[in-house]
């Protein structure tokens, strides 16, 4: 994952418009979720878009990651400059046999295999370069 997502589109559209039946003056980007948020960089950075749809469900990262954290306010305000080992209570709440398995596989699994990170902390601060 990178939030550059032009240096992802740019080439997709390049290909897309030698297609047949492809029309290069009707491009249109469309993004849903957190491609929602990504799809809107793109098309600033995309010259051939000439329509955009975007429903990304949030604007900020931080307001919608961070503020949900189990931090004190002090430690969201400081957010990443903080202490790794605040998230330790969390991955071991996550890990344990009451974590929620959906939450677990997102936060710990899932997210950080996208963004190439091995760890929570470090999952949760690239986040915030989007």
């Amino acid at each position: 994952m990178r939030p550059d997502w032009e240096k992802v589109v740019t080439p997709v559209v390049d290909v897309a418009v030698k297609l047949p039946g492809v029309d290069p003056e009707k491009i249109i980007l469309a993004g849903w979720s957190f491609g929602g948020f990504l799809v809107v960089r793109a098309a600033a950075f995309e010259p051939r878009a000439t329509a955009v749809i975007a429903d990304p469900r949030q604007w900020d990262q931080r307001d919608n990651v961070i503020s949900a954290l189990p931090l004190s306010d002090d430690q969201k305000a400081d957010f990443p400059n903080i202490d790794p080992k605040c998230l330790d209570p969390m991955v071991k709440w996550l890990t344990g046999s009451s974590g929620d398995p959906m939450l677990r596989w997102k936060l710990l699994q899932r997210g950080p295999l996208v963004h190439a990170v091995d760890n929570l902390f470090d999952y949760l601060k690239e986040l915030l370069a989007f």
